[in-house]
């Protein structure tokens, strides 16, 4: 069996699932082996979820379904990988990412007398757009991290459900175990100090990966940033509601 090689990782946009992955299956007799092939991604678990949401955690990279190969196969003939083709949708829905990072910078949303800013972490170069909540004014780092993992159960399937959730997201957390003290200048730009990041030794960000290939179109977009807005103040609301912070 040959290991390596480079491949572009499609799965990371979400367009083709597992496109770079080989395929076929692994069986493995000892729970215990668990532990030596686990991957805890911080933007897809919860470290105190069990199973059976943690199943999908316990994967070697590559070991994907027959499936997929054949998915991968008709995709690339439906849309080829050139700039006509497949790059044409990655161009698009980059478009539409960079139009979601400008609608989220800065933005505002009253609620019950507080007023609440979208920082932005950085411009997009992809699909992916980070963003945290702050209430104005607030020098509370843990509070902050609270009110925005609160946003994401309210904005996922935790506490806000799927089929009427008009805005789901996903979250991450930028720890210093994992990253070191990298995110401590996007702390400092929230406002906090080196103190408030030595104490919380984290920073919750929610992000979003923004696929429509719709949304680069500007009259487009404001149909969506209209909706958008209404959804997250209303998600903002009930939880100030329900006193979750």
């Amino acid at each position: 069996m040959e290991l390596g090689g480079k491949f572009l990782e499609k799965n990371i946009n979400l367009f083709i699932p597992a496109a770079g992955c080989a395929v076929g299956g692994i069986a493995i007799r000892r729970k215990e082996m668990r532990n030596a092939i686990s991957y805890f991604a911080t933007y897809v678990f919860e470290k105190t979820a069990k199973a059976p949401s943690m199943l999908g955690a316990y994967i070697l990279e590559g070991s994907k379904a027959g499936a997929s190969a054949a998915a991968v196969w008709t995709a690339h003939r439906v849309l080829p990988l050139n700039v006509k083709g497949f790059g044409k949708l990655i161009g698009a829905s980059i478009e539409g990412a960079v139009r979601f990072y400008n609608f989220m910078s800065n933005r505002t949303w009253n609620v019950e007398g507080r007023e609440i800013v979208c920082h932005t972490l950085t411009k997009p170069n992809f699909n992916m757009v980070d963003y945290v909540f702050i209430e104005k004014g607030c020098k509370d780092l843990d509070r902050t991290n609270k009110l925005n993992h609160e946003f994401y159960n309210y904005a996922s399937a935790m506490k806000g459900g799927m089929y009427d959730n008009e805005f789901i997201t996903s979250h991450t957390d930028f720890t210093r175990e994992d990253y070191g003290e990298s995110p401590l200048s996007f702390a400092k730009s929230l406002g906090f100090t080196e103190k408030d990041w030595d104490r919380s030794a984290k920073v919750t960000i929610l992000r979003a990966s923004c696929m429509s290939p719709y949304a680069y179109d500007k009259e487009t977009f404001e149909i969506y940033a209209q909706k958008i807005d209404e959804a997250i103040g209303k998600k903002l609301a009930q939880l100030y509601l329900n006193n979750e912070l």
